[in-house]
């Protein structure tokens, strides 16, 4: 058990072992996201099964996801924010869909404000609908070159 006088200075001899020089992080764009993963197809395949009724795109070890399910009139499109541990990324998607004429059908807070649940209603159009999540991923959620992206049914 150390005293905080105690973990400053075991902290300052970390510095020593961390250096200086600030990690460069290789952010992937919606291209580079198009073609490394296989997120185009798997949308297609989505959009025209019969049976696949919902699918769910992810970052490995990120509590971040996108969860598409069919409906009637189309394709719904459900996020979780969390406003707590990011505004900026709450502020990027709110500028991205506003661009492009998105609203949500719902927009709420649960776990005591921490989690942000949004619906969006899209047309079943498998192009646009994977360029959408590509400008998510790459914009909002901001998929870094060393994540995983998961697609999962």
């Amino acid at each position: 058990m150390l005293e905080l006088d105690g973990l400053v200075a075991v902290l300052n001899g970390l510095r020593g072992v961390m250096g200086s020089t600030p990690t460069v992080v290789e952010l992937l764009t919606k291209a580079d996201l198009l073609s490394k993963y296989p997120l185009a197809a798997r949308i297609e395949e989505f959009v025209t099964s019969p049976t696949h009724h919902k699918l769910r795109i992810c970052i490995r070890y990120r509590d971040c996801s996108l969860i598409l399910e069919k409906r009637a009139d189309g394709v719904e499109l459900n996020l979780s924010m969390h406003p707590l541990g990011s505004v900026d990324e709450n502020a990027r998607l709110d500028r991205l869909m506003g661009e492009r004429g998105v609203h949500p059908t719902t927009d709420y807070l649960s776990g005591s404000g921490r989690t942000r649940i949004l619906h969006y209603r899209l047309p079943a159009v498998a192009q646009s609908i994977a360029d959408l999540c590509g400008e998510i991923l790459a914009g909002v959620y901001q998929v870094e070159a060393a994540d995983e992206v998961l697609i999962c049914q």
